[in-house]
């Protein structure tokens, strides 16, 4: 009974958890560290593996300009916002497969009849990689990752009140753009064409001119780098 007595004394309860205070606070710490050694480990192999990827595929396609494509899906990203926020996406005709487009005119008809109107201001890019290479149904497959700062929110038509997102506030979004083209297609050397040849008739096309071949009427997808945007993930 006397050592139950003791077992249960408030005061040496009290003495034995200040004991074990500087124990807890060691563990904790030494945990913190391997955690944080974890995660570097985790971002260096994540570095090397994006780096190896690269060098893979410029094996395959020694053209290939990574930071000229990187730019390219950078201002393609902005470009979609601009037209997502102008409920118009023809714009977007020839540098989207024919899926994604039609998805985004579903969107931007979505937006008309429900009377609403998106906002993106102070878009920053932070940062932005290739994710992998992929090849599969015939197709090469590069996905970027970008993380972005910006201002986003959504209005009513007929009030003009803020329905969603804040336009006082920034946050981080990283969305993920997977731009496909077909299997064994070399790049050019990045330079701003004027010109693309129709596919179908071969006649000289301009640039900036989006949607039909003006000969023949063929639907024309082409980019500065041949290749087309598939999909694009939230990234929220």
């Amino acid at each position: 009974m006397l050592a139950l007595n003791c077992m249960f004394n408030p005061f040496i309860i009290i003495f034995i958890l200040i004991l074990a205070i500087p124990f807890v606070a060691l563990t904790m710490f030494l945990f913190s560290k391997i955690s944080g050694i974890g995660d570097i480990m985790s971002e260096s192999n994540n570095l090397v593996q994006r780096e190896n990827s690269t060098q893979k595929f410029l094996v395959y396609d020694p053209s290939f300009n990574e930071r000229e494509f990187i730019i390219y899906v950078s201002n393609l990203y902005a470009e979609y916002r601009s037209c997502q926020d102008n409920k118009d996406v023809s714009a977007l005709r020839t540098k989207l497969t024919e899926a994604l487009f039609s998805q985004l005119e579903m969107q931007t008809e979505e937006l008309r009849r429900s009377g609403l109107t998106t906002h993106t201001e102070q878009m920053t890019l932070v940062n932005s990689w290739i994710l992998c290479w992929k090849h599969e149904n015939e197709r090469d497959i590069l996905p970027v990752r970008l993380d972005i700062e910006l201002c986003e929110y959504t209005t009513n038509d007929a009030t003009g009140e803020v329905v969603s997102g804040d336009r006082n506030t920034r946050h981080l979004i990283a969305p993920v753009l997977e731009l496909a083209r077909t299997a064994d297609t070399q790049s050019v050397e990045f330079v701003d064409k004027e010109l693309i040849i129709c596919p179908k008739c071969g006649g000289e096309v301009e640039v900036e001119q989006h949607g039909k071949c003006p000969y023949c009427g063929n639907l024309i997808r082409s980019s500065k780098f041949d290749w087309v945007l598939s999909s694009i993930s939230s990234g929220r």
